[in-house]
């Protein structure tokens, strides 16, 4: 198991040290929401999903899009499959929360994009460019929320909802081509260590999060217990489609 004291947003500083050639903290705004995007597709999101992005840092920077007019987008990248990945970064003090307000925006990110649902307000050209070939009613979409603010359980609950379905629009079934991915400093730092595990070839601690049982079920847990005449107790765990999804993307073998 990779040590625990491993911290992402140690790497990340020197990440900025090899890329900007100085600290996070002699770094603009923009530079360190650049950084944090760049060190988590380098480090982290190419080394357990190969393959997904370019891995290549001037590639990787030709679709960084962040600036004025950006829609709550600040990477668009669209492969060879159809597959579009955007990315939204909150570099945070180690101290600060996030906020829901700035999650829910970034959910709206494909209705502000959508030719079919935007608002007639100006769009940067940059972020135009990257977007031009996608087709919206067939791509499909992981949209992620890079925070380095604390782990906030309400925004991870939100995350789980599907996103909304759009009718008599190209996303009127966005729910079923889509995944939401909340990283907060909390994640971050798991998955960096599955990236050291996976060099040092241990295998990852895989956290599942089980669905509440229906609304009719009367439980304080989230899973279902039976017990036979004998006292042996069987458990029953939900989990929604879109975390399967997810594990199998992030776990498969490549």
């Amino acid at each position: 198991m990779a040590d625990q004291k491993l911290k992402f947003r140690d790497e990340l500083e020197n990440f900025a040290e090899r890329s900007f050639g100085t600290s996070m903290a002699k770094l603009n705004d923009k530079q360190r929401s650049d950084a944090l995007v760049l060190c988590y597709l380098m480090t982290i999101r190419n080394a357990l999903l190969p393959g997904s992005i370019p891995d290549e840092l001037d590639e990787l920077q030709s679709y960084i899009c962040d600036g004025k007019s950006d829609r709550m987008v600040d990477f668009l990248y669209r492969d060879d499959n159809n597959h579009v990945t955007i990315i939204q970064a909150k570099h945070r003090a180690p101290s600060r929360g996030e906020t829901e307000a700035e999650f829910e925006a970034f959910k709206s990110c494909l209705k502000l994009l959508c030719p079919d649902t935007r608002p007639k307000t100006q769009i940067n050209q940059k972020l135009l460019d990257v977007m031009s070939d996608i087709d919206w009613d067939t791509d499909s979409f992981t949209l992620i929320y890079l925070s380095l603010a604390r782990h906030s359980e309400p925004i991870a609950n939100s995350a789980e909802a599907d996103l909304a379905d759009i009718p008599n629009s190209s996303l009127k079934d966005i729910s079923s081509r889509s995944e939401l991915l909340y990283l907060s400093e909390d994640e971050l730092n798991k998955e960096w260590r599955d990236v050291i595990g996976q060099r040092a070839g241990s295998s990852p601690t895989v956290e599942i999060r089980l669905s509440q049982p229906g609304k009719n079920e009367e439980s304080e847990h989230p899973y279902l217990l039976f017990e036979n005449p004998n006292g042996i107790r069987s458990y029953v765990g939900l989990l929604s489609a879109q975390q399967i999804h997810q594990l199998y993307n992030r776990y498969r073998v490549t």
